[in-house]
């Protein structure tokens, strides 16, 4: 028997390999928080092709055309699994790893039932750090049905399309609140989403761009996003006229854009004459 181990994020590869569990691992690196996320329905090439044209904008030291190969090994991985192999997709509670659920199993399900494999989803509310939480962790993974491993059609569908009014099985400990907290980026009645409202009110008060990271994380349950894509979210807010971003000369800068050593000396601050903004946006 084939056994794949899919982990999210490099961090967990180490820890693993030191837990001494049998298995292939995949290393899943996407993050599904941030970008274009089409319908939910796309079939998976489609769906690569406008992942790859999104990451290269962010990744430059990537091609398109390398990220899209990368993207096409991944599910080219879980597709080449069939009836007597076991995929163990190991997850914890953040928006990251619940993404990357409902992406595996929507792959997944494009097989037919009887070549499928295996399917067992191993969470815990834990970073997957330690080799012993995965020792742990591996006597108490649940076996998926073919009716849940089906649901990741639907799962996949409301976390593109920012949905959480879906029934989720108890199977999936973290999925229903992840779907939640995803869709309350993009709110079903318009405006601006959770956290770029977030940014607006912290950014009332003159901060670094560390400052409003940690605030920002202060809120979170779960991790949310990471320093990166929080620069390009206060970027575009800056460009929108909504934020001033100024380096420590007081020149204007984009996060995304400077060196480590620039980084340190940046304020961020929400320009006076948008001060009454968004007063009626609840954070």
């Amino acid at each position: 028997m084939r056994i794949l181990n899919i982990l999210n994020g490099d961090l967990a590869l180490g820890p693993f390999r030191e837990s001494g569990l049998p298995g292939e691992t995949l290393v899943w690196r996407e993050v599904y928080t941030e970008g274009p996320l089409g319908t939910g329905s796309e079939d998976p090439e489609h769906f690569r092709h406008l992942r790859a044209r999104y990451l290269a904008e962010i990744v430059p030291e990537y091609t398109e055309e390398q990220l899209l190969r990368a993207l096409e090994r991944m599910d080219e991985a879980l597709l080449s699994l069939t009836a007597g192999d076991r995929l163990r997709i190991w997850a914890d509670a953040c928006m990251f790893d619940q993404g990357m659920v409902a992406r595996v199993l929507f792959i997944t399900a494009l097989l037919n039932r009887n070549r499928r494999p295996e399917v067992e989803l191993l969470e815990e509310d834990a970073v997957f750090s330690d080799a012993a939480l995965f020792r742990d962790l591996d006597r108490r993974g649940v076996l998926l049905t073919q009716e849940q491993v089906d649901s990741g059609k639907d799962l996949w569908k409301a976390y593109a399309t920012h949905t959480s009014a879906l029934p989720v099985s108890p199977a999936f400990r973290f999925m229903k609140e992840g779907l939640e907290r995803h869709a309350a980026e993009k709110p079903s009645g318009g405006g601006m989403g959770r956290t770029a409202r977030r940014i607006l009110e912290l950014a009332r008060k003159e901060c670094s761009p560390l400052e409003l990271f940690r605030n920002l994380a202060e809120m979170e349950r779960y991790p949310w996003q990471g320093d990166s894509s929080l620069w390009r979210r206060v970027d575009s807010l800056a460009e929108a006229g909504l934020l001033r971003v100024t380096d420590s000369a007081g020149k204007t800068v984009k996060l995304s854009g400077v060196t480590r050593e620039i980084l340190a000396g940046c304020r961020i601050v929400r320009p006076g004459a948008f001060a009454a903004d968004e007063e009626n946006s609840r954070v």
